[in-house]
């Protein structure tokens, strides 16, 4: 009914209140959380406008904290992220080898098997803790139909495919993706490092970058930015001598940071955003990067290496990976 949600999201608020301190969560806030406009839903608008209104109520004394859950905060309605508000993010990303490791140790932990961990998890690269654990009691069960009392890795290969292309549709790279894409974010971490563009991990399949600070940007610091997204792409193009489909989504956010430099900085000074800025813009960054990653050739190769490895690196351990080759 029209005015529920918005009645159920009060009444819980005045009962996390009754109760402090107490913790709110809600899991999957894109569910009401959506920016408004659009194909409007009034009831889902109804419910948020008085979520909103409850956390602009808060205080700091209030003994209530209000945490979400979303896969999917680029849908979120921008006031759901102001300051006093959902100001606080934590990215939780796809587990990496060492976190995959001891994620199987736990769910075999009261199982009886015979299984090389270390080695189930190089072959579950992309998989995340739900997809971990459905392996793991796959294989129990496939076990178990034949008669075993412990689980094998014959097991763990019978029902991967299974969880791969079943319900989860997990990216699985061959050998040769992942070193195409080992070698594009080897460049981004380097780049990164090197123009002390901040980042918390860098992944073969993700990469978390610092949020801003501050309100006011260089147009320096908005360049390296760029930079950045431009290098896997110089990389791999350089190595293998063509284009990977691995870059789109780089080079779309690369297109709209150099509309905001042009926009920002060099309307200014020619009271137009001519194409000719715009393009000038990418061709200079295009050539910088592509001498930068010409002298740091040698760390290129060891990053690369590394997130072969390790499937990650932050930025302390780029670094020190500068740091041995220079």
């Amino acid at each position: 009914y029209v005015g529920m949600g918005a009645k159920r999201v009060s009444e819980l608020f005045t009962r996390a209140k009754e109760t402090a301190p107490s913790i709110i969560f809600i899991d999957e806030i894109d569910a009401v959380g959506k920016s408004r406009g659009g194909q409007n839903n009034e009831e889902r608008e109804a419910t948020l406008n008085q979520l909103l209104t409850e956390m602009d109520g808060f205080e700091e004394s209030s003994g209530v904290m209000v945490i979400a859950a979303t896969n999917k905060i680029e849908v979120l309605d921008d006031a759901l992220l102001r300051a006093g508000r959902f100001d606080r993010r934590v990215h939780i990303g796809l587990p990496d080898f060492n976190e995959r490791v001891e994620t199987i140790k736990l769910y075999l932990h009261a199982k009886t098997h015979r299984i090389d961990i270390e080695k189930v998890a190089r072959l579950t690269i992309g998989f995340n803790s739900a997809a971990l654990a459905t392996l793991v009691n796959e294989a129990a069960l496939h076990a178990l139909r034949l008669n075993k009392l412990v689980i094998e890795e014959s097991d763990i290969e019978a029902v991967r495919e299974k969880v791969l292309l079943g319900k989860f549709k997990i990216q699985n790279y061959t050998v040769h993706e992942r070193r195409i894409q080992a070698l594009y974010q080897a460049a981004k971490a380097i780049t990164a490092a090197w123009l002390e563009v901040e980042f918390n991990k860098i992944g073969i399949l993700s990469s978390h970058f610092v949020p801003h600070h501050h309100e006011i940007l260089s147009k320096s610091a908005l360049e390296n930015e760029l930079k950045v997204l431009l290098a896997g792409r110089i990389a791999t193009k350089n190595h293998y001598g063509e284009l990977f489909s691995n870059a789109k989504d780089d080079i779309k956010a690369a297109k709209l940071l150099t509309y905001q430099i042009t926009e920002e900085f060099y309307m200014v000074e020619s009271y137009s955003t001519s194409p000719q800025n715009s393009e000038q813009i990418l061709l200079d960054a295009s050539d910088e990067v592509t001498a930068l990653l010409s002298k740091l050739e040698p760390v290129l190769v060891v990053v690369k290496e590394y997130l072969l490895d390790n499937e990650s690196i932050n930025m302390e351990e780029t670094r020190a990976l500068i740091n041995e080759v220079f």
